[in-house]
């Protein structure tokens, strides 16, 4: 998969498939963790829901579809070893069937239980502060978007509400963050899959110039974009409040002005029904 002389392309490609990190931290991950995108070359659920979407796509959405991306699941986490984002992921996904809620708490109790150690490290803290982000504010922001219009906002919208509840967590380490993860994760996060899917074709097919090209050119889209980005400034508390103030005010607006067009239809309602002449005192 790496060839005779493998480059840093090859090696994030190994990463992000085999979850081998043999040559240590790369330089293009040094780039994603100064733009406050480091979790999408971080092995996680991301990563593990690729391989479920391509079995969806193979194989239907049927219940053999649905076994096999477990099963596609389980193996990617035995050959990239039992790390501690990898299984708490590949837990969520085989708790399917129950509601997100209790599915977060059953995968915090087992993780503590296999992997208690895990709890210090940086990344664990901020993979459940982006869950209950997901299930506790994302659904309002979601409502709020899909009722004024602005659905094609809904995908970044995911990383606002994140972003929220991480942020003051990066400011407190290390002294800020980076407002460029607003536009940079969904872009990031499409252009890593993609990535992590060539490099299972190369992995199944083989090395050939046509896999081979395209995730070079990849690669280096990557590069360019997190260069341009990490010139950009990282912001503050101040930056953090201007953010928060915003949501807080579009959210009232949106609230204000659904109350006032309730209020509207309530009294031109009792205006129409005032009119209606009333055919009994007439008879």
């Amino acid at each position: 998969m790496l060839g005779p002389s493998p480059g840093e392309e090859d090696l994030l490609s190994c990463a992000l498939v085999l979850g081998r990190t043999d040559e240590g931290h790369l330089e293009i991950q040094a780039k994603a963790s100064e733009c406050g995108v480091s979790h999408v070359f971080a092995l996680s659920g991301m990563h593990l829901g690729v391989l479920a979407f391509l079995c969806r796509i193979l194989f239907g959405k049927r219940w053999i579809g649905r076994v096999l991306s477990l099963v596609s699941v389980y193996i990617f986490v035995f050959l990239a070893g039992p790390r501690p984002s990898l299984v708490r992921s590949a837990i969520l996904f085989s708790l399917f069937f129950i509601p997100s809620i209790w599915r977060t708490f059953v995968c915090l109790v087992l993780q503590m239980i296999m992997f208690p150690h895990s709890f210090s490290q940086l990344g664990c803290i901020y993979s459940y502060i982006a869950i209950v982000a997901m299930i506790f504010l994302r659904p309002y922001v979601a409502s709020f978007l899909e009722n004024t219009g602005l659905r094609i906002l809904k995908l970044p919208s995911m990383t606002v509400c994140i972003l929220v509840l991480t942020a003051p967590l990066q400011m407190y380490y290390d002294g800020f963050w980076s407002c460029s993860a607003l536009v940079l994760s969904p872009v990031m996060g499409g252009l890593a899959c993609a990535y992590m899917f060539l490099g299972l074709m190369v992995l199944l097919f083989g090395r050939s110039s046509v896999l081979i090209w395209t995730q070079k050119k990849i690669f280096y889209i990557m590069n360019a974009i997190l260069d341009y980005f990490s010139m950009w400034p990282k912001c503050n508390w101040i930056h953090y409040s201007i953010l928060i103030g915003s949501l807080v005010a579009l959210i009232l607006y949106y609230m204000l002005s659904r109350r006032f067009i309730r209020n509207k239809l309530t009294v031109s309602n009792t205006i129409d029904l005032k009119s209606i002449p009333n055919v009994n005192s007439k008879s």
